[in-house]
């Protein structure tokens, strides 16, 4: 499944056919990136960004929580 012809509404509106939302996980509500490159549209879907970073600031706040409350009582701490 690579391809598929959509139609244009009178208020610019597309459905996105279903294999292709039940191949992206897409519900009501889901939000979309539309890319223009040259004359072709992209849509991808929109990246959650709790979602995409998990694990990547394990390094910055350790294994476990703690080192989140650590780092903002030191941030406000600077504020004083």
């Amino acid at each position: 499944m690579n391809r598929a012809i959509v139609r244009l509404s009178s208020k610019g509106q597309i459905v996105i056919p279903q294999a292709y939302r039940k191949l992206l996980n897409l519900t009501e509500g889901s939000e979309l990136v539309l890319i223009s490159r040259g004359d072709s549209l992209v849509l991808i879907p929109a990246a959650d960004f709790a979602e995409s970073s998990r694990g990547r600031l394990a390094e910055l706040w350790g294994s476990d929580a703690s080192g989140v409350d650590q780092a903002i009582a030191k941030e406000r701490a600077g504020w004083r």
